[in-house]
């Protein structure tokens, strides 16, 4: 079998790390993002984030919970989850990089070996990742646009 890299996903903020760091970490900055996930912020705290859309046939959701395992306040979180009734879980670190006065976040998750709809898993993780980025992006540039 080929073994099932992993879902990068980047974003360049117009801001600095420290700037950052907290639309991560506050549970109130990041609602306006992400308001889906809870997590506790320390090595060993928990994580879950739930959501439903959709009826019927088009119903999707998420019931993803986990324990952190990386917590360096203002450079990095980490984190391995599983979602409900899965036998394996994927490892999530998000990352913030000073850039001249700006700031790189790396989302990389792993893990997706272990599925055996391997290849579902990381295009819905890789979209997942990338809208929320976006998110990410628009709610930092609107607060530095007050």
């Amino acid at each position: 079998m080929i073994p099932v890299g992993p879902v990068t996903a980047r974003r360049h903020l117009e801001a600095p790390r420290e700037s950052v760091w907290p639309w991560l970490a506050d549970p109130e900055q990041r609602a306006s993002w992400w308001p889906d996930l809870e997590i506790e912020p320390r090595v060993g705290g928990r994580v879950a984030e739930y959501w439903a859309e959709g009826e019927g046939e088009d119903r999707v959701e998420r019931d993803a919970a986990g324990d952190v395992d990386v917590w360096i306040v203002g450079h990095a979180i980490g984190f391995r989850w599983s979602a409900a009734g899965d036998e394996s879980a994927t490892s999530v670190l998000i990352s913030l990089l000073s850039d001249s006065g700006e700031t790189i976040v790396t989302v990389t998750e792993t893990g997706f070996d272990a599925f055996s709809d391997a290849a579902y898993r990381v295009r819905a993780s890789a979209e997942g990742w990338d809208m929320l980025l976006d998110d990410l992006v628009a709610a930092v540039s609107a607060d530095s646009d007050r």
